[in-house]
């Protein structure tokens, strides 16, 4: 495991029985440490159990099998006491057992407002009209360009350009990840979706400041602006930023906003290209994309503000966030996906409260209320 990761509790405890968050691979079951850094991703799942019950973590077994050999490793670190783990391990129990009375409406609207976005999301028509927004043949084309090599001593820039116009119109429309990487190339820039953090005015075109909250129109609540963001400029003039939830308001005419209108812009143009997408919400505030890869059969993390893809740990080791809860919502599922994008999915757990921008309730009234929406979700 990497060295600063959290340590297996079996190089801590031995084969004592502790009391830990537990994971399942088949019959194997393992602590958080090793799910997190030493199973193939995907394979452990989280066994949600109230308060946590004691087991030996498995690893050993999964190590012998060759599953896991070259990561995992049986000896604590230098410095790791054992008195240190039980410790934490304690804390963690205590903490679930003191936890405030279930906060389930709260959680749900969570819920409710982001498979709503996702779901509209599906919407046949602006899928078809997504199509005939994008480049779909230049993308397509320069994806496949991309994977050619260019001869030490060519000009890898008339090279690109030569392959692109062999290609166009001709490379497969099969989603790849290449493809994947020219949308997310593409999609954030002055050509198609732009970054705003303060709109300019209207007047003569300067800069703005916040005036605080507005009333949404008529016609802004049409295309579901809930709330409006006010701006004034010292020419006098007035700026208003509708915070539009409608995915084809933000690709057909505002074009612009911020990491919540970048998100529900983008899943569409996923879909447009033939990915399954997810909506991915973070509860401290940001929301993103996941696309499903067909080549390495897994989700990737794409970000289209950040023009980032499969760099899952971009916000906890890049911008220093502390994360609590993210959700991902698919075409007919929902599922918690918090242990991609941390090294320490215990520090999570305990931050889901009200100052982390989730709502304080036990791990089994939040998998209880993730489960029945995945559940609705698939019934549909």
């Amino acid at each position: 495991m990497d060295a600063d990761a959290p340590c297996c509790t079996k190089s801590l405890f031995g084969d004592r029985e502790v009391c830990q968050p537990r994971f399942q691979v088949g019959d194997v079951a393992v602590c958080e440490a090793c799910a997190t850094f030493a199973v193939p991703e995907g394979l452990g799942e989280p066994v949600v159990t109230t308060p946590l019950k004691p087991f030996a973590c498995g690893i050993a077994t999964l190590a012998a099998s060759g599953l896991c050999a070259d990561v995992f490793h049986a000896t604590a670190p230098d410095g790791c006491a054992p008195i240190d783990g039980e410790a934490a391990l304690q804390k963690a129990i205590d903490q679930q057992r003191a936890a405030p009375a279930p906060n389930a409406p709260k959680v749900a609207r969570v819920l409710q407002r982001c498979r709503a976005t996702r779901a509209a999301h599906e919407d046949a028509a602006l899928l078809n009209d997504v199509r005939g927004l994008l480049p779909l043949d230049l993308l397509r084309a320069r994806a496949r360009a991309r994977s050619e090599p260019v001869p030490d001593g060519d000009d890898k820039a008339a090279a690109f350009a030569a392959a692109t116009a062999r290609h166009y119109g001709s490379a497969s429309p099969e989603p790849s990840d290449a493809l994947l990487r020219e949308l997310a190339n593409y999609f954030k820039g002055p050509q198609f979706f732009t970054w705003v953090k303060a709109p300019p005015c209207p007047r003569c075109g300067g800069k703005t400041e916040g005036a605080g909250p507005g009333t949404p129109t008529e016609e802004e609540q049409r295309k579901l602006a809930n709330r409006v963001e006010l701006y004034r400029c010292p020419c006098g003039g007035e700026a208003r930023f509708p915070r539009y939830n409608c995915a084809r308001t933000l690709l057909f005419e505002s074009r612009t906003g911020r990491c919540g209108e970048f998100a529900n812009a983008f899943v569409p143009c996923l879909r447009a290209c033939g990915f399954e997408a997810r909506y991915v919400w973070d509860s401290t505030d940001h929301v993103w994309a996941e696309a499903w890869s067909v080549e390495q059969k897994r989700w990737l993390h794409v970000d289209p503000c950040e023009k980032a893809v499969d760099r899952p740990r971009m916000y906890e080791r890049g911008w220093g966030k502390k994360l609590a809860c993210i959700l991902a919502f698919g075409r007919d599922e929902v599922v918690d996906v918090t242990r991609r994008y941390t090294r320490d999915v215990g520090a999570c757990l305990a931050r889901r409260d009200e100052s982390h921008g989730w709502h304080a309730a036990p791990e089994s009234c939040v998998a209880s209320a993730v489960a029945a929406a995945d559940a609705l979700a698939r019934s549909l």
